[in-house]
């Protein structure tokens, strides 16, 4: 082919460019989008997470919802809540979300009353079938400071309920928190001072790779250190077949308070009734401003189609009436270019994912 000038030719290169850079999205999500979002929460929702009886704060051993358990019952330093409880993720300072955005994050404190040892705080997630072993639990912790008086907790399992006196046996991840300052050290050593060697620790992963990566913390200018939200997955092949709770436990003695964002749960789910594409073709696909659905008669009026980035974060959730217009169009332009998982929930039942790319 040739070219008749420079415009021609960075025109065709564009093109060529973007039509393999889709063809790449379009092979990995295909290959990776067998597992779907199981379970989202980024604490958005503050009006569900303000109002305690949308939650459970006492667990029964058979609940189907979140949980928030206060086990300790003991009394905050600083009037803090006693239970988790929704902050703005400032006071965990992460630096490219400053103090006037709205990023919330679930919050507990181990900083007591007199000091008091035994903090004992459940977060318990609603609990999940695996049914795959790509099943996987994902989200986001940052002890509010440290190495000094850093937070740890425990990511647990439970295969028989959700009584937390009995059931989470089972620890897939500890996150070591300051237990003392160490023999190196003294209770007046600065507390900047990064050298973990200079306190003792639980076991278990401390912040950040032992302070080591400096893209989860840095220093605010006051000789204190803000905590960045830090990434966590583990697996749960070992729960195939098992219906299971997930508690993040914070069990901190004396420290300060950790925040958790962005739980995620993860993993391919069986082809049945509810495979997307028997119920639903999407055009265009890639799409820039509408994009169209036509339906089979399967997805029923008040079904809710749910749109999830690349980072499983739910940014659409619209109620559908397919029924008396079985061609429905979606306005995506103000979404930014990139690809989307997609599904459905119908009488309560999420379908399969697949996969639209916003050009």
């Amino acid at each position: 082919m040739l070219y008749s000038n420079t415009n021609d030719y960075s025109r065709f290169n564009f093109f060529n460019m973007m039509r393999n850079l889709l063809l790449i999205l379009v092979a990995f999500f295909t290959f990776g989008l067998n597992a779907q979002v199981i379970l989202s929460e980024d604490f958005q929702d503050t009006d569900f997470w303000e109002d305690d009886s949308n939650y459970e704060i006492d667990p029964d051993d058979t609940d189907t919802d979140w949980v928030l358990f206060d086990s300790d019952g003991l009394a905050d330093a600083n009037d803090r809540p006693q239970n988790w409880a929704l902050y703005v993720d400032w006071l965990w300072g992460t630096a490219n979300e400053p103090a006037t955005d709205t990023n919330f994050v679930l919050g507990s404190s181990s900083w007591l009353a007199g000091f008091l040892p035994g903090n004992l705080n459940y977060l318990i997630l609603p609990p999940i079938e695996v049914t795959g072993s790509d099943f996987t639990f994902s989200w986001k912790s940052a002890p509010i400071q440290g190495p000094r008086y850093a937070d740890g907790y425990t990511i647990r399992v439970s295969t028989s309920g959700d009584n937390v006196a009995d059931d989470f046996t089972d620890i897939l991840f500890e996150a070591a928190e300051m237990t003392a300052i160490g023999p190196d050290a003294s209770s007046d050593s600065p507390v900047s001072d990064l050298d973990v060697g200079n306190y003792d620790w639980s076991n278990g992963y401390i912040h950040a790779d032992s302070y080591t990566l400096s893209e989860w913390f840095f220093d605010d200018g006051t000789d204190l250190y803000d905590h960045v939200l830090e990434p966590h997955t583990v697996s749960l092949a070992d729960y195939v077949g098992q219906t299971i709770y997930i508690a993040v436990v914070h069990d901190s003695d004396d420290d300060n308070a950790i925040a958790v964002d962005d739980l995620l749960v993860e993993g391919s789910v069986g082809v049945n009734d509810y495979e997307l594409g028997n119920l639903v073709s999407f055009f265009p696909n890639p799409v820039t401003n509408d994009l169209n659905m036509t339906f089979t008669n399967m997805i029923t009026d008040g079904s809710v189609f749910e749109v999830y980035d690349l980072n499983g974060k739910k940014i659409m959730n619209e109620v559908i009436f397919p029924e008396s217009n079985p061609t429905i169009s979606i306005d995506w332009s103000s979404l930014t270019s990139g690809l989307y998982s997609v599904r459905f929930i119908v009488d309560g039942v999420a379908t399969q994912s697949t996969s639209i790319v916003k050009m």
